[in-house]
């Protein structure tokens, strides 16, 4: 299956992604209620600055999160909260949630109806450890403004980068002596890295010519050489120095833009360009251009890094030309002479209808989605796609400039439209799961795109009955349709009262699955906690109204083998 990761950025933290949002509308203000108190090793901590996080999808505007600050007696009180799912933080720079997961969200998560008052939340909060060192070139001067990345193994071995959501990204680039000191971190295993990897594009946005490949400490290219820094609870390891190999200058791409058949030049085009890398089908990374091609079909790509690449005509649904990727090489100077030679593409159309609903408000939101699509060709990387296409109030739709290949539909979610799911893609009349084949100019017509309209909530509570779960565990509501349906059917976490709410959903049966999830270590569930949830299932059958809350109770007496 070909893959497209499109753009390299460094994520910074969450509440920073979070409050930088653009707000649409006021959330709205609500009559609940959330009081606790913050501890640090069972001693109050005053003055904490707290959070309510919306989840995703839930009303977001950053003006109306709610915050709270502990008292002297480390309390804090949350009033007017409207119903919702929130992630519960506390904001203290250095320390951490003591239930924060190693790889997902941080803090407690609550699942708050209208009205009701949750007291006597406890938010602990440890010491996070610290990892700090010196970046320098060869001959042992001070890189300075150069990024660190820490990386961690998941359970399953591969490497992820970490993300920070503590949202202080200047702590990881090296200061006016190359230095760097990043606080605040959860327990495990981590490695450093300065410098760019390999097929990442062009980073001299900043105007710098030279780039330094990426090194891990102590010193290596590989990451299996690394050496791991282990991190604990309030834990500094120092030290941890890089020495950043020869720099490579980057270079320019330059060349044109033509039509394929009379080899005249075409204005106004925007061009991408992504890294191939060996052993891989398609590209490594997808990068913008900033320019588009002039009157003379020209065009710059600034500041790329040595390397193979890919450039091509970046694909919009209201253009009606594609090109395939052209392969250069990058070694010790400018690429010149390059030829982007585009060709119309076919033009697709059809129609959305939705399912399951009647009730003109829900139809009225046909002028509101938007479909996205991408397309496969067979042996090449495919370098089209596209999260944009309106649909109009009548639910017709048209994509043009669309490649040969197998197109395939995808829809949008947005947090007011999510009550919408793909249920499938017709072509008159007959569902085509495998995508729909595009032939250059043959027209694609008939399409019909089925979207279902579920709207049902199901709220419930998993009791633990013969035992007690490990501090912090993690659970997972998992909703199965028995029918092995495309129905829109999300995944729910387990509050810390053991509560679940899962929104969106479409009438048919279900089953639910509860399951422990990775500890915020990164460890496993112990195999004998996992035997013990094998029975923890429930068979639901949902109509039109909202279904009763659901018990699902788990017997930790069973977790032994027998």
């Amino acid at each position: 299956m070909k893959r497209i990761r499109y753009g390299f950025f460094f994520l910074i933290g969450l509440p920073i992604l979070l409050l930088a949002q653009t707000p649409t509308k006021p959330a709205p203000a609500g009559t609940a209620a959330v009081t606790g108190r913050v501890v640090l090793k069972g001693e109050p901590m005053r003055g904490v600055a707290l959070a309510l996080l919306p989840q995703p999808g839930g009303p977001f505007n950053p003006a109306s999160i709610p915050r709270a600050k502990s008292d002297e007696d480390g309390r804090f009180r949350f009033t007017g909260v409207a119903a919702g799912r929130y992630w519960l933080q506390a904001l203290a720079p250095g320390y951490i949630g003591a239930s924060d997961q190693r790889f997902g969200p941080r803090g407690k998560s609550l699942h708050i109806a209208e009205g009701e008052t949750l007291e006597n939340i406890e938010v602990e909060i440890k010491r996070g450890g610290v990892i700090a060192g010196r970046v320098t070139g060869r001959n042992g001067k001070p890189l300075i403004e150069e990024q660190i990345t820490l990386h961690q193994p998941d359970p399953n071995g591969r490497l992820n980068q970490y993300y920070d959501s503590g949202g202080n990204y200047e702590m990881y680039r090296t200061d006016d002596h190359g230095e760097y000191r990043i606080f605040g971190l959860s327990e495990g295993r981590y490695l450093v890295s300065a410098g760019i990897e390999s097929g990442q594009g062009s980073i001299a946005a900043s105007g710098s010519r030279y780039v330094y490949p990426r090194t891990f400490h102590p010193d290596v290219i590989e990451a299996s050489q690394a050496k791991a820094i282990e991190v604990t609870e309030g834990s500094e390891a120092t030290g941890v120095d890089i020495v950043l190999g020869e720099s490579k200058r980057t270079y320019d791409i330059l060349g044109r833009v033509l039509y394929a058949d009379t080899g005249q030049p075409v204005a106004g085009l925007e061009i991408s360009y992504g890294s191939i890398v060996s052993g891989r089908d398609g590209f490594n990374a997808i990068q913008p251009n900033a320019e588009r091609s002039n009157a003379n079909g020209e065009f710059r790509i600034r500041g790329v890094p040595p390397g193979q690449y890919g450039v091509f005509v970046r694909s919009t649904p209201d253009s009606d030309f594609y090109s395939e990727p052209v392969v250069c090489e990058i070694g010790e100077g400018d690429v010149r002479g390059l030829e982007v030679r585009v060709r119309p593409g076919t033009a697709i159309s059809g129609v959305v209808v939705i399912e399951g609903t009647t009730d003109p408000a829900v139809l009225s939101k046909l002028s509101q989605i938007q479909l996205g699509y991408y397309v496969r060709e067979s042996g090449k990387p495919s370098s089209q796609g596209s999260g944009g296409v309106r649909v109009g109030s009548d639910g017709g739709f048209r994509i043009r400039g669309v490649q040969p290949g197998k197109i395939f539909i995808t829809s949008n979610q947005y947090p007011n439209l999510r009550a919408f799911s793909l249920s499938r893609t017709e072509q008159n009349g007959v569902p085509q799961p495998d995508g729909i084949e595009v032939r250059a100019g043959t027209p694609v017509t008939g399409l019909r795109v089925v979207l279902a309209h579920s709207a049902l909530t199901l709220r419930g509570e998993v009791k633990i009955a013969g035992g007690s779960l490990p501090p912090n565990q993690l659970l997972y509501v998992r909703m199965q349709a028995m029918d092995k349906s495309n129905r829109n059917s999300p995944n729910a976490d387990v509050d810390l009262r053991g509560r679940f709410l899962i929104e969106y959903l479409s009438p048919g049966e279900y089953e639910l699955i509860v399951s422990p999830g990775v500890a915020p270590n990164g460890n496993r569930p112990d195999p004998k906690l996992s035997r013990a949830f094998a029975s923890a299932r429930q068979r639901i059958v949902l109509r039109d109204t909202n279904h009763p809350p659901v018990v699902i109770t788990v017997d930790l007496s069973q977790k032994e083998e027998r």
